[in-house]
């Protein structure tokens, strides 16, 4: 189990929140400010960087949403990378898949 981590890049085309570890209650209130924070800088894009994530479960899906219909609503492209199965299946699972802009690689997410 990797320990938990997030942390918050700016790049030409997109601000990056990148994650690592597990994704759970415990979690949550860390990447929930890392988010609002990023709010607060008045991004064009939002790149949520989760390819070294293991594990999601409901109460972060819940902070993802939550950040997708806030910054959506104040016209913030928000992108998702995602690579591993774990993870992409419950986006599947929820029909967040078919919502959520994922992308496989951070690259692809931020053109």
């Amino acid at each position: 189990m990797t320990a938990f981590a997030v942390s918050t890049d700016f790049d030409d085309n997109g601000t990056i929140v990148s994650v690592e570890g597990e994704i759970d209650i415990a979690s949550t209130p860390e990447l929930k400010a890392a988010l609002d924070s990023v709010a607060t800088t008045g991004p064009e894009r939002v790149v949520v960087d989760l390819s070294l994530v293991e594990f999601l479960d409901s109460t972060g899906l819940g902070v993802l949403v939550s950040a997708f219909k806030s910054f959506t609503d104040d016209g913030v492209e928000f992108r998702i990378v995602a690579s591993d199965r774990r993870v992409l299946r419950v986006f599947e699972v929820t029909g967040l898949l078919d919502v959520f802009d994922v992308h496989e690689t951070r690259l692809t997410a931020l053109q």
